[in-house]
């Protein structure tokens, strides 16, 4: 199996359970995570307001995140004086979402990683060779190919968040992953065995 590079939206890098999914994901070799620095500074401010709503020191946590996340993968930030050459051409529903695109053509990856489908029409994303994706979607179909290997992963996940197991079933029934947790916390019924 080949290993794409995914340009990561800020949608999904600011919730916590995506992320290290995410990380998880590039740690075992499954994917190449590219984002840019105006992606990150989305994320930074998304974080300030989550946890800012909650009465904790948002900007400071905020810059944490993004500080963590540029040291542990200096790879994946795309440089943006390539994205600048990129030419969107076609409708967009917000404009300030051009940068994303322009990025990940940029830095050739096979798909845009998103919440907001939305925002990125099929039609103004199609002569960029790239299309959007939910990431309920990609671990879904992740899953159905490598379950063992994905298995693993959200085991990392769990290690990576430091939650016992029925605390990450709670937090991953509420990400809202598709059939993701279904199928992760599925315990098959063994045939043979008298029922109680």
């Amino acid at each position: 199996m080949s290993v794409p590079a995914v340009f990561v939206d800020a949608c999904v890098l600011v919730s916590a359970i995506r992320r290290h999914i995410l990380f998880s994901l590039a740690d075992a070799g499954m994917v190449h995570l590219r984002w840019s620095a105006k992606v990150l500074m989305e994320t930074g401010h998304a974080h300030a307001r989550i946890v800012g709503d909650a009465g904790r020191d948002g900007p400071g946590e905020a810059a944490r995140l993004v500080t963590a996340l540029e040291a542990a993968w200096p790879e994946a930030s795309v440089p943006d004086d390539q994205s600048s050459k990129i030419r969107i051409e076609g409708p967009l529903p917000d404009r300030d979402d051009a940068h994303v695109m322009q990025a990940a053509a940029a830095c050739g990856a096979r798909f845009i990683l998103t919440e907001n489908m939305k925002d990125f029409p099929r039609k103004t994303l199609k002569p960029l060779g790239l299309y959007a994706r939910p990431t309920g979607d990609y671990f879904g179909s992740l899953w159905r190919a490598e379950r063992d290997q994905m298995r693993s992963v959200m085991g990392g996940t769990a290690d990576r968040l430091n939650l016992t197991p029925a605390r990450f079933e709670t937090a991953l029934k509420r990400a809202q992953l598709g059939g993701l947790a279904r199928a992760y916390l599925h315990k098959p019924c063994h045939t043979g065995q008298p029922r109680t």
